[in-house]
């Protein structure tokens, strides 16, 4: 005679008990996050979105790099190049590169914006380092003034490295600017509240973006062509035009879904990438986080750089990317800027990790010929 000592019976009950213990498990992991990213890479990668009619990207290639010799290049170079976008009708000149501080042709470079009258500027935050709180670098106080719009540069990267999206405004307390791509359409600062100290990083309405392809998607010229030689009209009317480095080894370096580490994004193509969703309504906003914070867990350590260490000169934008906060009273992902003598970057709130939330990891802006240390 046979027995069966562990009789299993199949019901909708223990199915969905079943289903629900695995539910559970899956949540009280990490197993979400790498999931709705595997997800969400396979799906825009099979259904790109569309490429915005009036976006183009000017590239500092190595062509334009061999042509014009080495960088920093003169500012009356790029005063050339905006008094030409304006000559052949661009609506909108977004120069991803930054100006810190007083370099030759300022002036040439001033006027050449202010007869444009709508050319953007990026806002820098560098991290804070040991005994240094974080510090906002904008433009010459000359640049500044003849700016149409000032915005943020920073591009988030998740916990694998890879570039999926941004804040639509991000600064210290008091002043949050629009990220770069979106600066020219909606030019003023947003104000944080409830009040907080001013070396505190606030970043608030993150967004994912469906980016319309791999590295050059969107229609790009090299910048020593445009600058040296007669331009179509019809290529610029009416368009925004993106400002950046591409060349290898210079400024940004992204792994995005299309591509990984394989064949990188510029920072100059993802701002273009950003502008172009944008204008189709197309950036997506992340569902709000249904399940309560975890608990406390430690901040990832900061990789600042020196206290001494200031941004270069025409520096080509970078990456910042302070750790993400569970919801408190406080401002949406509000960041202290001060460092620890541990090195970690303190968070406002109790905790600086969520269990439902993509965290990107601590990091800082990279000098310019330097590619981002991941």
């Amino acid at each position: 005679m046979r027995r069966d000592w562990l009789p299993i019976k199949t019901t909708p009950w223990s199915l969905g008990l079943m289903l629900v213990i695995a539910l559970v498990m899956i949540q009280a992991t990490k197993l979400p996050d790498p999931l709705n990213d595997w997800v969400y890479d396979r799906a825009i990668t099979a259904w790109p979105a569309p490429v915005d009619n009036n976006v183009v990207i000017i590239a500092i290639d190595e062509f334009s790099l061999e042509q014009l010799g080495r960088w920093p290049w003169d500012r009356d170079l790029h005063a050339s190049l905006i008094d030409k976008l304006h000559q052949a009708g661009a609506a909108t000149v977004v120069m991803d590169i930054l100006f810190t501080e007083p370099g030759s042709g300022d002036n040439a470079l001033a006027e050449a914006m202010e007869r444009h009258g709508r050319v953007a500027l990026p806002v820098y935050l560098s991290a804070p380092t040991r005994g240094r709180m974080i510090t906002e670098h904008l433009p010459t106080a000359s640049l500044t003034r003849k700016t149409a719009a000032l915005g943020h540069a920073h591009i988030e990267l998740d916990n694998d490295g890879v570039a999926r999206g941004l804040y639509l405004y991000n600064g210290l307390a008091g002043q949050l600017w629009p990220a770069l791509s979106l600066a020219a359409e909606q030019p003023h600062p947003r104000r944080s509240s409830p009040p907080l100290p001013g070396y505190t990083n606030v970043r608030q309405d993150y967004r994912l973006v469906p980016l319309a392809g791999g590295a050059g998607t969107i229609p790009t010229y090299s910048y020593a062509n445009i600058l040296n030689y007669p331009v179509i009209k019809d290529e610029f009317t009416g368009k925004t035009v993106f400002v950046g480095a591409t060349a290898a080894g210079f400024g940004d370096i992204l792994p995005t879904p299309f591509s990984g580490l394989s064949r990188p994004m510029s920072g100059v193509e993802f701002h273009a990438n950003v502008f172009s969703a944008s204008q189709q309504h197309l950036l997506i906003s992340q569902a709000p986080d249904w399940a309560p914070p975890g608990p406390e867990s430690s901040c990832p350590a900061s990789t600042g750089t020196p206290a001494t260490q200031t941004a270069p000169r025409d520096h080509i934008t970078g990456l910042h990317r302070p750790c993400r906060r569970p919801d408190s009273g406080l401002p949406d992902d509000a960041v202290c800027g001060q460092s620890s003598s541990s090195g970690c970057q303190r968070p406002c709130a109790a905790d600086c990790s969520h269990p439902h939330r993509k965290r990107p990891q601590a990091g800082h802006d990279q000098p310019l010929h330097e590619p981002p240390t991941r």
